[in-house]
């Protein structure tokens, strides 16, 4: 009977001396996972850099919260004060200055905040940084009635004319009769009259 021919048989088979080929056997270790990851404190190349976070500086302190609110408005040239408003106080009221080149006060309004409204919203400024136009709206609250005052002023921040309107309107003649002028010398506001032309009898 002729041997076998080691050559063509598997690797993994051997002959032994009755020449019967068997499987050849390894034993594979299992391996052990630590419980615990270990880590080599001398190795740096893994290590994360936390950088500290930075303080915020605190804002200053002031007596009065509400002075965080103030609110300026600047002459162009000048850089003068144009315009102060002052924050909402506890009250629900606020001011609004008007300051001339100088920086003297020319006029002066209140705004109201409580079950009825009273603010003011600067419309339009002269190039100089001036207040041109100041429209102040009125909500009474329960009325069905609300009302707008527009103030226009000069270069100088010096009122000049004030025009008082009702909404809805109930009469065309409310929007004729309804402007007054400012009067410097006195401080004061001044209706103006309307002439109406008499009948010259022929």
């Amino acid at each position: 009977m002729a041997e076998p021919n080691t050559t063509d048989m598997p690797t993994n088979f051997i002959s032994n001396n009755n020449q019967n080929p068997t499987a050849e056997t390894t034993s594979i270790q299992p391996k052990t996972i630590p419980s615990k990851l270990e880590v080599n404190k001398s190795d740096t190349s893994h290590k994360k850099t936390i950088k500290p976070m930075p303080k915020e500086n605190p804002l200053p302190k002031s007596n009065n919260s509400f002075n965080q609110g103030k609110v300026y408005y600047y002459q162009t040239l000048a850089k003068q004060k144009s315009v102060e408003i002052t924050a909402w106080q506890e009250d629900g009221k606020r001011k609004i200055y008007f300051l001339n080149p100088t920086g003297d006060t020319t006029y002066t309004i209140e705004d109201i905040r409580r079950s009825y409204s009273y603010t003011t919203e600067l419309v339009k400024f002269h190039t100089g940084g001036a207040c041109a136009l100041a429209k102040i709206s009125m909500n009474p609250g329960a009325s069905m009635y609300w009302y707008e005052t527009e103030i226009t002023f000069d270069e100088n921040n010096n009122p000049l004319w004030k025009r008082e309107m009702q909404f809805p309107q109930e009469s065309t003649a409310q929007s004729l009769n309804n402007k007054w002028w400012w009067n410097a010398k006195n401080k004061t506001w001044v209706k103006q009259e309307i002439i109406k032309e008499q009948e010259v009898p022929h």
